[in-house]
């Protein structure tokens, strides 16, 4: 919610991506909310994690990689709780 809010969840997801190839300005947008995306999205982890995080490069980078230990997470709670 706070990434929806703040106008750059399209960062994290993936459907916003970097033309810094084709436009500076642009670039630089991306760049900016890139680089607040993986603020927000790193202050609200553990400092475990944390430390295994923000070696990536992007916020989308981080997303997907939360995203999939969280799933693993998730089958392996939903397969504990029909044991």
């Amino acid at each position: 919610m706070l990434l929806i809010k703040a106008k750059i969840f399209n960062v994290v997801d993936g459907s916003s991506i970097d033309h810094g190839s084709i436009n500076h300005a642009n670039h630089t947008l991306w760049k900016s909310k890139d680089a607040k995306a993986r603020i927000n999205i790193l202050f609200h982890c553990s400092e475990k994690k944390l430390l295994a995080l923000n070696k990536l490069k992007t916020s989308k980078n981080i997303w997907d990689r939360l995203k999939l230990i969280y799933e693993k997470s998730n089958k392996a709670s939903q397969v504990n709780f029909h044991k």
